[in-house]
Protein backbone atom coordinates (compact mmCIF):
# COMPACT_ATOMS: atom_id res chain seq x y z
CA UNK A 1 0.00 0.00 0.00
CA UNK A 2 1.46 3.30 -0.82
CA UNK A 3 0.08 5.44 1.67
CA UNK A 4 1.89 6.68 4.82
CA UNK A 5 1.18 5.39 8.14
CA UNK A 6 -0.62 8.07 11.00
CA UNK A 7 1.38 9.63 13.16
CA UNK A 8 0.32 11.78 16.09
CA UNK A 9 1.60 15.20 14.70
CA UNK A 10 2.44 18.19 17.88
CA UNK A 11 0.67 21.46 17.01
CA UNK A 12 3.10 24.02 16.53
CA UNK A 13 3.73 27.02 19.35
CA UNK A 14 1.12 29.82 17.91
CA UNK A 15 -0.92 32.34 20.30
CA UNK A 16 -2.83 31.36 22.86
CA UNK A 17 -6.13 32.19 21.32
CA UNK A 18 -5.12 30.17 18.00
CA UNK A 19 -8.12 28.06 16.62
CA UNK A 20 -4.91 25.37 15.54
CA UNK A 21 -3.92 25.63 18.75
CA UNK A 22 -7.42 24.72 20.42
CA UNK A 23 -7.33 21.76 17.83
CA UNK A 24 -4.29 20.50 18.79
CA UNK A 25 -5.27 20.04 22.51
CA UNK A 26 -8.52 18.63 20.94
CA UNK A 27 -6.67 15.85 19.38
CA UNK A 28 -4.55 15.74 22.46
CA UNK A 29 -7.62 14.79 24.84
CA UNK A 30 -9.09 12.25 21.73
CA UNK A 31 -6.30 10.35 22.62
CA UNK A 32 -5.85 10.31 26.04
CA UNK A 33 -10.02 9.43 25.95
CA UNK A 34 -8.87 6.43 23.53
CA UNK A 35 -6.41 5.66 26.09
CA UNK A 36 -9.08 5.90 29.04
CA UNK A 37 -11.49 3.52 27.12
CA UNK A 38 -8.78 0.76 26.56
CA UNK A 39 -7.77 1.33 29.76
CA UNK A 40 -11.37 0.60 31.54
CA UNK A 41 -11.54 -2.93 29.70
CA UNK A 42 -10.21 -5.97 31.28
CA UNK A 43 -8.37 -6.85 28.01
CA UNK A 44 -5.33 -5.47 26.38
CA UNK A 45 -5.30 -1.66 25.34
CA UNK A 46 -5.76 -1.76 21.05
CA UNK A 47 -3.70 -0.92 18.92
CA UNK A 48 -4.22 2.83 17.76
CA UNK A 49 -3.30 5.50 14.53
CA UNK A 50 -4.72 8.49 14.38
CA UNK A 51 -4.30 11.01 11.58
CA UNK A 52 -3.13 14.18 11.24
CA UNK A 53 -5.36 17.29 11.21
CA UNK A 54 -7.68 17.12 8.00
CA UNK A 55 -9.72 20.20 6.90
CA UNK A 56 -11.92 20.96 4.13
CA UNK A 57 -14.46 23.25 3.25
CA UNK A 58 -18.65 23.70 2.82
CA UNK A 59 -20.33 26.52 1.28
CA UNK A 60 -24.20 27.27 -0.98
CA UNK A 61 -22.16 25.70 -3.84
CA UNK A 62 -20.31 22.74 -2.53
CA UNK A 63 -23.01 22.08 0.73
CA UNK A 64 -21.25 18.54 0.49
CA UNK A 65 -18.42 16.46 1.21
CA UNK A 66 -16.62 12.96 1.04
CA UNK A 67 -13.45 11.54 2.27
CA UNK A 68 -12.34 8.36 1.19
CA UNK A 69 -9.14 6.72 2.64
CA UNK A 70 -8.24 3.44 3.02
CA UNK A 71 -7.53 1.61 6.42
CA UNK A 72 -5.02 -1.68 7.05
CA UNK A 73 -4.19 -3.74 9.66
CA UNK A 74 -1.10 -5.92 8.43
CA UNK A 75 0.85 -8.77 10.03
CA UNK A 76 3.69 -10.17 7.90
CA UNK A 77 3.44 -13.39 9.51
CA UNK A 78 -0.08 -13.85 8.68
CA UNK A 79 -1.08 -15.79 12.08
CA UNK A 80 -4.55 -17.35 12.39
CA UNK A 81 -5.41 -14.73 14.34
CA UNK A 82 -8.85 -12.61 14.47
CA UNK A 83 -8.78 -9.04 14.75
CA UNK A 84 -11.82 -6.35 14.96
CA UNK A 85 -11.53 -2.95 13.56
CA UNK A 86 -13.09 0.23 14.99
CA UNK A 87 -12.68 3.81 13.15
CA UNK A 88 -13.91 7.34 14.30
CA UNK A 89 -13.37 10.90 13.72
CA UNK A 90 -13.66 13.72 15.73
CA UNK A 91 -14.78 17.06 13.56
CA UNK A 92 -14.49 20.88 14.91
CA UNK A 93 -16.95 22.75 12.73
CA UNK A 94 -16.90 26.61 12.46
CA UNK A 95 -19.33 28.62 10.25
CA UNK A 96 -18.09 32.19 8.91
CA UNK A 97 -20.94 34.11 7.19
CA UNK A 98 -19.94 36.82 4.73
CA UNK A 99 -22.74 39.29 6.05
CA UNK A 100 -24.74 39.39 9.06
CA UNK A 101 -27.84 37.08 7.98
CA UNK A 102 -28.80 35.71 11.39
CA UNK A 103 -30.05 32.46 9.36
CA UNK A 104 -27.89 29.81 10.80
CA UNK A 105 -27.04 26.36 9.64
CA UNK A 106 -26.00 23.62 11.10
CA UNK A 107 -23.99 20.49 10.16
CA UNK A 108 -24.08 16.71 9.92
CA UNK A 109 -21.95 13.92 9.48
CA UNK A 110 -21.25 10.35 9.45
CA UNK A 111 -18.57 7.91 9.27
CA UNK A 112 -18.83 4.70 7.56
CA UNK A 113 -16.31 1.14 7.22
CA UNK A 114 -17.16 -0.59 3.95
CA UNK A 115 -20.77 -1.44 3.80
CA UNK A 116 -20.80 -0.93 7.18
CA UNK A 117 -22.85 2.84 7.09
CA UNK A 118 -21.95 4.74 10.32
CA UNK A 119 -24.92 6.91 12.05
CA UNK A 120 -25.60 10.68 11.15
CA UNK A 121 -24.48 12.91 13.86
CA UNK A 122 -26.21 16.78 13.51
CA UNK A 123 -24.52 20.01 15.30
CA UNK A 124 -27.00 22.41 17.00
CA UNK A 125 -27.18 25.60 14.97
CA UNK A 126 -24.13 27.22 14.11
CA UNK A 127 -23.18 30.65 15.94
CA UNK A 128 -21.22 32.75 13.79
CA UNK A 129 -17.53 32.61 14.57
CA UNK A 130 -17.62 30.36 16.88
CA UNK A 131 -16.68 26.42 17.03
CA UNK A 132 -19.32 23.94 17.45
CA UNK A 133 -17.60 20.36 17.32
CA UNK A 134 -19.33 17.42 16.03
CA UNK A 135 -17.86 13.76 17.59
CA UNK A 136 -18.41 10.67 15.35
CA UNK A 137 -17.68 7.01 16.23
CA UNK A 138 -18.27 3.97 13.71
CA UNK A 139 -18.14 0.81 16.45
CA UNK A 140 -18.80 -1.34 13.50
CA UNK A 141 -17.35 -4.99 14.88
CA UNK A 142 -16.13 -5.87 11.60
CA UNK A 143 -13.72 -8.75 11.98
CA UNK A 144 -10.93 -9.98 9.71
CA UNK A 145 -8.48 -12.51 10.05
CA UNK A 146 -4.59 -12.00 9.62
CA UNK A 147 -4.30 -14.95 7.18
CA UNK A 148 -6.13 -12.61 5.03
CA UNK A 149 -5.87 -9.52 3.46
CA UNK A 150 -7.43 -6.43 5.95
CA UNK A 151 -8.49 -3.94 3.55
CA UNK A 152 -11.09 -1.75 4.33
CA UNK A 153 -12.15 1.69 2.73
CA UNK A 154 -13.30 4.28 5.02
CA UNK A 155 -16.11 7.18 4.10
CA UNK A 156 -16.38 10.72 5.77
CA UNK A 157 -19.48 11.96 4.53
CA UNK A 158 -20.16 16.31 6.28
CA UNK A 159 -23.31 18.02 5.31
CA UNK A 160 -24.54 21.39 5.17
CA UNK A 161 -28.18 21.26 6.53
CA UNK A 162 -30.69 23.94 6.50
CA UNK A 163 -30.77 27.61 5.92
CA UNK A 164 -28.56 30.04 5.62
CA UNK A 165 -26.81 33.05 4.18
CA UNK A 166 -23.72 33.23 1.98
CA UNK A 167 -20.33 32.29 3.98
CA UNK A 168 -18.64 29.03 4.48
CA UNK A 169 -18.02 26.11 7.20
CA UNK A 170 -14.59 25.49 7.72
CA UNK A 171 -14.55 21.65 9.20
CA UNK A 172 -11.13 20.39 10.71
CA UNK A 173 -11.01 16.60 11.44
CA UNK A 174 -9.06 13.88 12.83
CA UNK A 175 -9.30 10.57 12.17
CA UNK A 176 -8.47 7.45 14.89
CA UNK A 177 -8.31 3.28 13.87
CA UNK A 178 -7.91 0.87 16.68
CA UNK A 179 -7.58 -2.66 16.40
CA UNK A 180 -8.73 -5.26 19.13
CA UNK A 181 -7.68 -9.18 18.85
CA UNK A 182 -11.32 -11.01 19.14
CA UNK A 183 -9.89 -13.85 21.79
CA UNK A 184 -8.32 -10.92 23.73
CA UNK A 185 -4.92 -11.46 23.02
CA UNK A 186 -1.78 -8.73 22.57
CA UNK A 187 -1.41 -7.19 19.97
CA UNK A 188 2.19 -8.48 18.66
CA UNK A 189 4.37 -5.90 17.43
CA UNK A 190 5.23 -7.08 13.91
CA UNK A 191 1.16 -5.72 13.50
CA UNK A 192 0.65 -2.33 11.92
CA UNK A 193 -2.45 -0.45 11.59
CA UNK A 194 -2.39 2.20 8.70
CA UNK A 195 -4.85 4.89 7.91
CA UNK A 196 -4.72 6.31 4.19
CA UNK A 197 -3.88 9.73 5.26
CA UNK A 198 -1.12 12.14 6.18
Amino acid sequence: MSSSPCSVVSPPAVAKSSPLRRWGARAVLLLASVASVASSQTGPSPLVATSSVQSLTLSEAWPEARRVFPVEVAAPRRPDEDVTLEVGATLQVRWVPADDDPRRPSVRARMSLGELLGRWETTAALAPHASAPVELEVRTGDDCNLMDDCLWEAVLDVEVQGEHGPGVVEVEWISTGSIFFADGLNTPPEVTLTLGLP
